[in-house]
C-alpha cells in the first residue's frame, strides 16, 4: 500500500493534470522516477520533494508526512508557477547576511541508547554560507547537523577527522549508494546501508577490512543521510 508520501506524489500529478512522463519534465527527472515514487515508495531527492512542496502550496514535511486534501485544501497549489531552478537564489555572507549556523553533536558519545538526537552531545555550532549551504542540500537549516567521521571503517572514502554535514530530513533507507549516520545498537556510526529479507538491514564499511553485518531493522536508527563531507588538506 503506498504510504503518505506516495500518495501525496499522485495526488498533486493529478490536481496539476500531469501524465507521469509531463511531471517528470516539469520536475527534470526521468519520467521512470514518477512511477518508483507513486507505487513502489522510493523517495525522491531533496530538490525534488522541495519542489513539489512548493507546487502542493504547504511545507516541505507536511507534504511529506500529513495527507494533502488536494482540491479540497484551502491553499491552492502554485500550478501555473514556474518551476524552480535547481538552486533557488539565496542571499549569502557575501552579500551582508549573516552565515548559517549548524549544530554540531558528537556521534561518537552519546549520553543515552542513541535513539534521539538529544542523546548525542552537542559541541556548538559550525557556521556555513547560505548559499554554500542550499548547494549542499535544500532541506531546512534546522534539520541538518555537523559531526565528525567516526573511526576508520568508512575509509578512503571518509576519515576520521573529516567534517559531515548530516541531513536529518532523510531517514528512509531507499537509496543502497548512499552514506547514512546512524544509531546501532545505541553506538553512532557512519555506514552505507542496504535493505535485507526478512526485516533485516546490511551494514557496509567501504574499508574492506571490516566485516559487513546483517542487523534487525529495530537495532538501527537512522539519524540522517550524510550529504557533504570535507577535510582539511
Amino acid at each position: 500500500m503506498p504510504n503518505t508520501l506516495a500518495r501525496n506524489i499522485a495526488a498533486l500529478r493529478k490536481f496539476l493534470g500531469d501524465t507521469q512522463a509531463k511531471f517528470a519534465e516539469r520536475l527534470d527527472v526521468p519520467q521512470s522516477y514518477i512511477s518508483k515514487w507513486e507505487n513502489h515508495g522510493n523517495e525522491p531527492t531533496a530538490r525534488s520533494l522541495a519542489r513539489m512542496a512548493d507546487l502542493a502550496g504547504i511545507g516541505l514535511e507536511r507534504f511529506m508526512d500529513e495527507e494533502w486534501p488536494g482540491q479540497d485544501s484551502s491553499r491552492k497549489p502554485r500550478a501555473v508557477a514556474a518551476p524552480l531552478p535547481d538552486i533557488p537564489p539565496t542571499r549569502g555572507v557575501a552579500d551582508g547576511d549573516g552565515a548559517i549556523s549548524l549544530k554540531r553533536i558528537n556521534l561518537g558519545f552519546a549520553m543515552g541508547d542513541g535513539s534521539n538526537l538529544d542523546d548525542y552531545v552537542e559541541e556548538g555550532t559550525v557556521e556555513f554560507d547560505p548559499n554554500i549551504l542550499r548547494m549542499i542540500s535544500q532541506s531546512p537549516p534546522h534539520r541538518m547537523l555537523v559531526a565528525h567521521g567516526v573511526g576508520d571503517s568508512m575509509q578512503p572514502t571518509l576519515l576520521d577527522s573529516d567534517m559531515l554535514v548530516i541531513d536529518t530530513l532523510q531517514t528512509r533507507l531507499n537509496m543502497t549508494d548512499r552514506i547514512w549516520a546512524i544509531a546501532l545498537y545505541g553506538a553512532g556510526a557512519v555506514k552505507r546501508l542496504r535493505p535485507a529479507a526478512d526485516g533485516k538491514v546490511e551494514i557496509i564499511s567501504d574499508n574492506t577490512m571490516h566485516d559487513r553485518q546483517i542487523v534487525d531493522a529495530v537495532d538501527v536508527r537512522i539519524i540522517g543521510r550524510v550529504v557533504w563531507s570535507g577535510r582539511r588538506h
